[in-house]
């Protein structure tokens, strides 16, 4: 890498102060100068993470400068150094990472039950698995890795998660109902029909018209075939620390960091920096800062329901999914909304490319945390929702964790809501880190001034509540009429 004479640092300050502004370009201007200027420090806790240097920074640059934005540009090179330090000491507890490549050589045989489901469609087991091997050369990288997240959830996803998550709609996973039937009774719905899953099993299992229920055995056992594929460890690659929360990315210490109140370190001293423009910027980067262009021209809108919007005051990247205006407080109500997509739960909203433009800031709306906020508290628009969504949106909370999918942490996938469908998480189970994930939101947000709406007043919850009352008039009546018989009959 050359070394050029140093460049005014104030040409990063300058770009720092407008990231709110930025244009595609000019996030791609920041990256590389920010991360040429961390080039040639080597921090001690560096050593200590099983990531390559590169890689830190990166993670270090999404998570600090493009999502955390309110953060006094630095003074001097020091103060960054300083502040990526800061950023792996966070890391020190991480999981150690997986490979994201799929062995060709894995063995997918099948048990001879599964042949015999397999022969009234024409295939064998050698072909599904050659089909299998097939249809994981085409996937891009970003969908590789969603792909092998869902199949392993114990698997740590890469960077890629960000556009995995963004773009995992047309791909077409869905969850697992039980540990028997796996996915295969939701991936048959005509609502997940168009992807580029439900096309290749249907190709697969010779299905000219496409899937339906009484295929479901079938689907079951080529998705089981094709998991068995993706999962597969690299030859001679890395072993797995397989940790509970290895797919929930970032991890919950990075999380808690930016979410805390206080702000990045400063430092003193200067530094000169290679030259920026050999500094390359990677896919998921260029697709955060593409959608962080598109969504400016929303910044300035007024507050209306459907609108996503910046929280001000706090430096936690939490954002508002706009519900209704609330006259008699004074205040707009709505769901709080965060980067952090990995971490959905069953009735949260991952937001996909059909809202786009939405800023990459706007990653997860969480369903069951409604919130009040003061119109001072609102910041500039991240995105808007449109009316289908917010209707798929509600009838997804109405429905709520149904029991029709198994607790896998960090798997994101369709669900189906009538001809919709919406992206969304599985069910938390005791001990789950999601759980201190939501904890860590909620007080964020009360710090940042929000107020918590009880939760009977929110649609799920008036609808379960409705359903306690009539349970209770129902219960009563029975009495009632039981007491009347016997008055009766003695």
């Amino acid at each position: 890498m050359s070394t050029l004479p140093m460049e005014p640092f104030s040409v990063v300050q300058a770009l720092w102060r407008r990231r709110d502004l930025l244009r595609q370009d000019e996030w791609q201007e920041l990256y590389r100068r920010v991360l040429a200027l961390l080039q040639g420090d080597r921090p001690d806790e560096a050593a200590r993470l099983p990531d390559t240097l590169d890689a830190l920074q990166h993670a270090w640059f999404m998570e600090r400068v493009y999502l955390v934005r309110c953060d006094a540009a630095p003074d001097d090179a020091a103060v960054l150094r300083q502040r990526f330090r800061r950023f792996l000491q966070d890391q020190l507890h991480r999981p150690l990472p997986e490979a994201e490549v799929f062995n060709e050589d894995w063995p997918c045989s099948l048990p001879a039950e599964d042949d015999a489901a397999l022969r009234p469609y024409g295939v064998t087991g050698g072909e599904v698995r050659d089909a299998a091997a097939a249809f994981l050369r085409t996937l891009p990288a970003d969908l590789l890795v969603l792909l092998q997240g869902y199949c392993t959830p114990r698997r740590r996803l890469a960077p890629h998660v960000a556009a995995a998550h963004y773009h995992g709609g047309a791909l077409g996973l869905a969850h697992f109902g039980s540990e028997k039937h796996g996915a295969a009774p939701e991936v048959v719905l005509p609502a997940h029909a168009d992807t580029l899953l439900a096309r290749w099993l249907a190709g697969t299992l010779r299905r000219e018209n496409g899937l339906g229920p009484g295929d479901s055995a079938a689907v079951r056992i080529v998705l089981d075939c094709l998991c068995a594929m993706a999962s597969a460890p690299a030859v001679d690659g890395p072993d797995s620390g397989s940790p509970e929360h290895d797919a929930l990315t970032p991890p919950l210490p990075v999380v808690a960091a930016r979410l805390a109140a206080d702000g990045d370190g400063a430092g003193d001293g200067t530094g000169s920096a290679a030259d920026w423009r050999d500094t390359a910027v990677p896919p998921d980067a260029l697709l955060l800062f593409a959608r962080a262009e598109a969504a400016a021209a929303l910044a300035q809108r007024v507050p209306a329901p459907g609108q996503i919007h910046l929280l001000t005051g706090t430096r936690s990247a939490l954002g508002l999914l706009l519900d209704s205006w609330q006259p008699e407080r004074g205040c707009w109500r709505g769901r709080l909304v965060t980067p952090d997509a990995s971490y959905a739960g069953p009735t949260d909203l991952v937001i996909d490319a059909r809202d786009a433009p939405v800023d990459g800031r706007a990653g997860l709306v969480l369903g069951e945390l409604l919130y009040d906020a003061a119109p001072a508290l609102l910041g500039p628009c991240l995105g808007v929702l449109g009316p289908a969504r917010l209707q798929a949106l509600a009838l997804h909370e109405e429905r709520g964790n149904d029991g029709q999918a198994l607790p896998r942490p960090g798997v994101v996938a369709r669900r189906a809501v009538g001809s919709d469908y919406v992206l969304t998480g599985t069910p938390l189970f005791v001990g789950d880190p999601r759980a201190t994930y939501l904890r860590l939101v909620s007080e964020a947000a009360s710090h940042a001034g929000l107020r918590e709406v009880p939760w009977e007043v929110t649609a799920r919850g008036e609808a379960i509540m409705a359903w306690r009352w009539r349970k209770v008039v129902v219960i009563v009546a029975v009495a009632l009429i039981g007491v009347l018989a016997v008055w009766l009959f003695h």
